[in-house]
């Protein structure tokens, strides 16, 4: 068009911005006949006849731009282009052929040049866009501008050098009041040399595990506060013990540190992370700011028994670091007494560039008085679901009954997305996004999607097109309409559902079939292990009725999955760390899928390869390994002697797996093995797959055949005086000197260190 031409050549900047765009410029060698049935579709005509002026124009704009190449051709009476003259059909090839060639070397030339991304800016930056978008959609209620308040008093005051912690049910509005307050504080540091910190836990990859937390703020506080000399740690407890002391001696007067950290009880269980020992609570020096939000303990008579046992204890462990004056710290965030929730309708509305009639109105108010107490806690979620719900009106509607509670909004919200996309590929779409461990991506929901074949049979309905996948635009359109309630999970491109009532509500409505759940697990640990790559996946009944419309002797047809490998590319045993990379969303959820799916020999073969120990720690999952042994243990009982076995080699050798001497230490570790172990059978093998040579390196005589009675190797962090196990077994108590330290069998996380005492314990 006239308007890619103008932007792409006439008026690029420079000579190199001209060189970005190719041009590729076809003629006809005899011209164009005129009174050619297909002349239309080469040149500009108006009422059957030639356009001279757009002809004029044209030939004017073909002599300003410069071509990179010329493609010339006869033309072919009543077809133009013939695909079936074999000069035409030579012609088509090689012009295709050259248009690819040019395009992939366009691509290389521009990923030479790509600026590398600074991981440490990005995820400062994401944290920040998060503040201010969601600080853009806070409205002045009073109760919230009453936290509001509270907070900003803190952060220019202080509150006897202890953090701030707001509480309260998830849907009350504590992440907007939160996000008003780090935009402020962000701008206010801005202009007062300060450095302010903000992350929103649980929205990116870095902020949901403690771990990759710390290490993500120690870095941020390294580059502001100019540390370059500090070394970061791999070590959780050094991590610990660096993150404190970052935060309690590296401010000053001159350069104050504010931190602000939403939703703490969103990190996962890696390091004890909910446990909040990592957290500095009190004694804090006048140049630091702390400020926390964290759901209740959820004593609630409706609340389901696993979520009392899972330890959402975050806001009574923050009591108890707090002391006798923690009710003068902690601010529960309500926002009940709304005066006009009109207003806030309105405003929610008018930032989707929608109104309603005064009808529509008038019942959305009134089943916003008819809210349950327990629903009146989470008042700007359901303001929220019910004005994504008054949106999808039309002004000539009838007002239908709005649901008074925010599980009835949610299960609204999912019966529309059955509608507007497909009953299939919601309820499939919604399982994926409440069932992943660590969240989907769009492009692994569209993958996972396109092996279902009631999905297919069921967008199929009216067009089939030529390849076997789920068109994407109904797969981003799916997600879009999700988008406001969905936040990045495990990976930067992974999403899961940012509030609670949304998992509980998709588990009520879509998953309490047990065989579906369990059919979706199946998938979903098909799809991350690569079982359909490259090879043809049979239609079933639905499908190919649909299908055969197309091709009637079309049985079956590739889905276009990726392989899954363990490494992306490189090799994991290269000394440089950034030789390799390494598949995380395999790693992270295709053993998880497996348990769930009950495929026990699936889980095995993962299990006991010693190249899935080696990334998974690699990848910085050690943990989540062996609480996947566990899990494995207890669902399939015949496999635990050689579970067992793998666990006892992990916690035996767990300071190798973490921090190997070299790459690949732990393969040698594990040929050391009794030859009956399931790890020297996997280390044998994958020595000779990739040509290590190092089974042939370890000569053994009289090799010991017996298994090592040594189950845990817990690295401590002095002398230890003293053990004591728990009643169950599964903590241990270590005894220093002044100090306590509580340890996990099962991982040799250390849960949590008891200090104070004055002597040996």
């Amino acid at each position: 068009t006239e308007e890619e031409l103008c932007y792409g050549t006439l008026w690029a900047r420079s000579e190199e911005g001209r060189t970005r765009t190719k041009v590729f410029k076809r003629t006809f060698t005899s011209g164009i006949p005129r009174d050619d049935p297909k002349a239309p579709k080469f040149i500009d005509m108006l009422n059957e006849r030639v356009d001279s002026e757009a002809q004029k124009l044209l030939t004017q704009q073909h002599e300003m731009v410069r071509p990179d190449s010329e493609w010339t051709i006869n033309w072919a009476p009543s077809k133009g282009i013939d695909p079936s003259n074999p000069q035409h059909k030579a012609y088509l090839q090689n012009f295709c052929r050259a248009f690819e060639n040019a395009c992939i070397q366009s691509l290389n030339e521009a990923l030479e040049e790509e600026v590398q991304p600074d991981p440490v800016v990005d995820e400062a930056k994401w944290h920040l866009h998060f503040a201010d978008e969601r600080s853009s959609k806070f409205h002045n209620s009073p109760t919230a501008v009453a936290v509001l308040d509270r907070v900003k008093e803190f952060l220019n005051i202080g509150n006897d050098r202890k953090v701030f912690v707001i509480w309260g049910k998830s849907g009350a509005g504590k992440t907007y009041v939160l996000a008003r307050a780090a935009a402020e504080a962000a701008a206010q540091c801005r202009v007062r040399s300060g450095v302010c910190i903000v992350r929103f836990l649980g929205t990116t990859a870095a902020s949901s595990k403690v771990a990759l937390l710390l290490e993500s703020l120690l870095a941020q506080l390294k580059l502001t506060y100019c540390k370059s000399e500090v070394c970061i740690p791999s070590d959780f407890r050094q991590l610990e013990a660096l993150f404190k002391e970052a935060v309690t001696t590296w401010p000053s007067v001159e350069k104050p540190l504010t931190l602000v950290l939403d939703s703490v009880d969103q990190l996962d269980d890696s390091n004890q992370g909910r446990l909040l020992q990592w957290l500095p609570v009190t004694g804090l020096p006048d140049s630091v700011r702390i400020v926390v939000s964290t759901l209740p303990d959820y004593p609630e008579e409706d609340t389901k028994e696993a979520d009392m046992k899972a330890g959402f204890r975050c806001k009574t462990h923050l009591e108890g670091m707090l002391g006798n004056d923690a009710s003068a710290t902690l601010c529960f965030a309500r926002v009940l007494d709304i005066e006009d929730p009109k207003d806030i309708l309105i405003h929610i509305l008018l930032q989707r560039g929608r109104t309603v009639t005064n009808e529509q109105m008038e019942a959305v108010l009134a089943a916003f008085g008819q809210r349950s107490e327990r629903d009146k806690a989470g008042t700007p979620l359901w303001l929220t679901l019910a004005a994504s719900l008054a949106a999808t009106w039309k002004s000539r509607d009838t007002a239908p009954s709005i649901p008074t509670s925010v599980r009835e909004l949610i299960i609204k919200l999912f019966d529309q997305l059955t509608v507007l996309r497909g009953k299939a590929l919601a309820r499939k779409a919604i399982a994926c996004i409440t069932l992943c461990k660590e969240g989907i991506s769009e492009v692994e929901l569209a993958q996972v999607l396109s092996l279902d074949d009631n999905v297919l049979a069921e967008q199929y309905e009216h067009w089939v097109p030529s390849v076997r996948v789920v068109p994407c635009i109904v797969v981003t359109r799916s997600l879009a309409d999700l988008r406001p309630y969905l936040a990045s999970r495990g990976s930067a491109s992974a999403l899961g559902w940012y509030h609670r009532q949304f998992w509980e509500a998709a588990e009520d409505e879509f998953l309490k079939d047990p065989e579906f759940n369990q059919q979706v697990h199946f998938e979903l640990a098909e799809y991350f292990r690569g079982v359909h790559h490259d090879k043809p996946k049979s239609y079933n009944a639905a499908l190919l009725k649909v299908v055969q419309k197309h091709g009637p002797d079309e049985t079956e047809g590739d889905r276009l999955v990726p392989a899954q490998k363990y490494e992306f590319s490189g090799n994991v045993f290269a000394n440089d760390s950034a030789a390799s990379v390494l598949n995380n969303r395999r790693l992270a959820e295709g053993v998880h899928h497996c348990i769930r799916a009950q495929l026990a020999e699936e889980t095995m073969a993962e299990l006991t390869s010693i190249l899935y120990i080696l990334c998974k720690f690699k990848a910085g999952m050690g943990t989540e390994l062996q609480l996947e042994l566990i899990e494995a243990m207890d669902r399939f009982p015949a496999c635990q002697p050689e579970l067992e076995n793998v666990k006892s080699f992990v916690g035996k050798h767990i300071s190798t797996c973490r921090e190997p001497e070299f790459p690949g230490h732990i393969v040698v570790e594990a040929l050391n093995e009794p030859d009956a172990s399931p790890v020297f059978k996997s280390a044998t093998s994958l020595c000779k797959e990739r040509s290590l040579g190092w089974e042939t390196a370890i000569k053994w005589v009289n090799k010991p055949q017996a298994f090592d009675p040594c189950r845990m190797s817990i690295p401590a962090g002095g002398s230890v005086k003293c053990v004591a196990y728990s009643p169950d077994c599964k903590t241990v108590a270590l005894g220093f000197t002044e100090s306590i330290e509580i340890i996990n069998v099962v991982t040799g996380d250390m849960i949590c260190k008891m200090e104070g005492h004055t002597g040996d314990v």
